[in-house]
């Protein structure tokens, strides 16, 4: 027979696993977005795109707003 304090640390097991699940699929969607990203700027660059340009692109392709997509352009700018 399980008593309380085992059910109580197979809860927070659960839970804990359940939480690190979750933190790394937000991690791997924010590296993949920051990777599109770079990718995309370092494309624009090559085409000799203009940085107002290149912020409208990453804005609409990536859905992002202004500010951080301006982030984004300093960041990985050449």
């Amino acid at each position: 027979m399980c008593n309380l304090s085992d059910l109580i640390e197979e809860r927070g097991i659960k839970r804990g696993i359940q939480q690190g699940i979750e933190q790394g699929i937000e991690q791997g969607i924010e590296q993949g977005l920051e990777q599109g990203i770079k990718a995309l700027v370092e494309t624009c660059n090559e085409l000799g795109l203009s940085r107002e340009n290149t912020q409208a692109r990453i804005e609409k392709k990536f859905k992002v707003p202004e500010k951080a997509a301006k982030e984004f352009l300093e960041k990985f700018w050449e």
